[in-house]
């Protein structure tokens, strides 16, 4: 949210299909651009367009986000063009039978 302008929509969907769980969150925020896609998940990277917009922040929580899901199996993804959001993708393994 703390991307995305006044007005902006911030989605979450989630499904379950072939042993997976996707969790989405969408925004209608900045963006992100190519040139940075590669280093977000880095620890204490921040964006130019980031830092220019004076929001708190140390670079901490996708770096952290993407540790937990690999340490669980899983993976964390993004799609993103600067001006039209970023579309965040948590896949997870489902637990199996106990």
């Amino acid at each position: 949210m703390k991307y995305s302008p006044d007005g902006g929509v911030v989605t979450l969907c989630a499904a379950e299909a072939c042993g997976w769980v996707r969790v989405e969150v969408a925004d209608t925020g900045i963006g992100i651009s190519a040139e940075d896609r590669p280093h977000i998940f880095d620890r204490f990277f921040r964006t130019d367009a980031a830092r220019g917009l004076d929001i708190p922040g140390v670079g901490l929580g996708l770096s952290f986000t993407r540790m937990v899901a690999e340490r669980h199996g899983g993976r964390l993804e993004v799609e993103s063009e600067p001006g039209t959001g970023s579309v965040f993708s948590l896949v997870l393994p489902t637990a199996g039978p106990s």
